[in-house]
Parts: structure tokens; sequence; C-alpha cells
């Protein structure tokens, strides 16, 4: 989706489309949660073949990756994309203002060519963790797996965090319809 969207951003721009750039973002974020699922998932079953002695030490490290990569594309951002174009009309005094940038379409290649070695790497070197003794597969593993679901739907924790998403916050989210008339 980056490389979708350094393709498509300078036409983008051009034609004032901010909202199609929103949603391209928008799909690239769900890509980015399921991965992000996917890969805790992983994490979780790998360190179950973890010997005592080093428990915790495959998330721990993963974790740490994670926020090294966040820490690392925060940076590239901030350093390429101070520059003129990013700024408003009339920038505060003592804003961070860099002689150099990187345009939209040009920070989207670099985010794209500098997540590339880590997908190629997963794809070289991740394997699936062994499967437990007991694995079930096909229509089976899918009504075990629907048992357990449904057997934490219907916990007291869940029927508590339905009541707090759907209840508290359907209530505290709502608003005077006047509000955007008034704004």
């Amino acid at each position: 989706m980056l490389g979708v969207a350094a393709v498509m951003v300078p036409h983008l721009i051009e034609t004032h489309q901010f909202e199609t750039y929103i949603y391209v973002m928008m799909v690239m974020c769900i890509f980015s949660t399921f991965a992000d699922v996917a890969g805790d998932g992983m994490i979780i079953e790998i360190s179950k073949n973890e010997p005592d002695s080093q428990k915790g030490y495959i998330l721990t490290t993963c974790q740490m990756m994670r926020f090294v990569t966040m820490m690392v594309s925060t940076g590239l951002g901030t350093l390429f994309m101070s520059g003129k174009s990013y700024q408003p009309p009339e920038p505060e005094p003592g804003a961070l203002k860099l002689p150099f940038e990187l345009s939209y379409a040009n920070m989207h290649w670099l985010l794209l060519f500098a997540s590339l070695p880590f997908y190629i790497g997963m794809w070289i070197w991740l394997k699936d963790p062994p499967a437990p003794e007991h694995h079930e597969m096909g229509c089976a593993g899918f009504r075990t797996a629907g048992t357990r679901i449904w057997t934490a739907l219907k916990s007291f924790a869940i029927f508590m965090l339905l009541i707090q998403a759907v209840g508290i916050q359907a209530v505290a989210s709502m608003i005077n319809p006047a509000n955007n008339e008034i704004a």
C-alpha cells in the first residue's frame, strides 16, 4: 500500500483529493493491523517453545525491535518532512524548518524501501511454530475454535466490556445535533 500511495500521491495532491489519500492510508492501516496481530500471535506461539531459563526473551526482543523501528520511522518523518512545503503559510516562530525535504511521494517510497529488507527477511527466515500435539485441522479445528470463542463470549468480563463499549461509550458520545451548526 505504500507503493500504491507513492504512485497515487502526486495526482491526489494536484487534484486536492485528500479524502482519497485518507482512504488509501486507512486500507494500509487495516493491513498493518492484521500483520501486527498475526505477528503478536506468532510471537506467543513461538515463545511457548522457549526454555524456562529464557522465558520472555523472544517477546522482549520483538517489542524492542518494534519500538526501535517506530523511533526510526518517526525520525525519518521529522528529518525529511520539516522543509518549506510541509510548513503552514505562516509558520510559528521557532518552528523546525530544515533546508531540505522529501516530497510526499518520495517519503512513501523511502518508508517502503526501508521496510523491504524486513519483509524479505520474514519470507526467508520465518517458519511456522510446530503444531501442538492435539491440533485439529479443518472443520473440527473451526468447531473447537468456535466453541472456545463462544465460551469466552459468555464470560462476565466480556459482558462488562460490551456494556462499557456499547452502553457507556454510546451514551457518552451522544452530542447535540446543533453542535455542527454552532461550530
